[in-house]
């Protein structure tokens, strides 16, 4: 007896039991007969044995519209559509590919976002010395306007003051600014002489040292001319 009946797709997979190689519907458990002959012979319990076909388990295949085999031997045929034998494991293969294949391309672009990510870094980090070395040799610029200007006007004011009787003033400023300048350059040179005589003092701790080294080298040397001389 055969039913005509709308197909319906489903999903089967490969199965082994002890000899037996066929494909199962792993969600009902029913077991085919095999992959070329998709009918239903029996149901995989939970010990991994085929048991008959129950009530239950033809409504199921009844449901699912599967073709399936009585216990008396009596088949009952139902439609069942050509891509319902499809290799379910070619299928997770092929989503297993391309998954990888995202896999890859996520990290070649992850890889390419990292060097546009350096590239960018590298041209800020340029565009800011480029934009330190500016700024720097803006601020030498107008210090040395700035220099210039108080000369000027430094020259104007002897030049007024000449005029006016303020020459007095004038150098005595003169003179403390020439004397300032002269106490700094004593703390400079005070300094460096306080560095020399630490370099000297470090330089002197070093050459005892070498001396030191020196010695045990040239009382090593004579102990192995010895030894030499024993076994000459």
């Amino acid at each position: 007896m055969s039913v005509q009946q709308k197909s319906k797709k489903i999903s089967i997979k490969k199965l082994k039991v002890g000899e037996l190689v066929t494909v199962w519907h792993e969600e009902s458990r029913l077991v085919f007969k095999s992959k070329e002959d998709t009918v239903v012979i029996g149901k995989l319990d939970e010990n991994e044995k085929i048991q008959a076909l129950k009530d239950d388990d033809i409504v199921t295949c009844e449901k699912l519209r599967l073709k399936y085999e009585l216990p008396q031997g009596e088949a009952v045929e139902e439609e069942v559509d050509a891509e319902e034998e499809v290799d379910a494991e070619e299928e997770v293969d092929a989503e297993e590919e391309e998954e990888a294949e995202e896999e890859v391309e996520a990290e070649e672009e992850e890889v390419e976002a990292e060097e546009e990510v350096e590239a960018e870094e590298e041209v800020e980090a340029e565009e800011e010395v480029d934009a330190k070395e500016e700024v720097e040799e803006e601020v030498e610029a107008k210090e040395e306007e700035t220099k210039t200007e108080e000369e000027t006007t430094y020259e104007k004011k002897v030049e007024a003051a000449t005029e006016a009787d303020e020459f007095p003033l004038l150098v005595k400023k003169t003179l403390e600014i020439w004397n300032r300048n002269n106490n700094q350059k004593d703390q400079s040179i005070a300094r460096l002489e306080q560095d020399l005589k630490q370099k000297n003092k470090e330089f002197t701790t070093l050459q005892d040292k070498f001396n030191t080294l020196q010695d045990n080298f040239d009382k090593m040397n004579v102990k192995f001319n010895s030894i030499q001389k024993l076994f000459a």
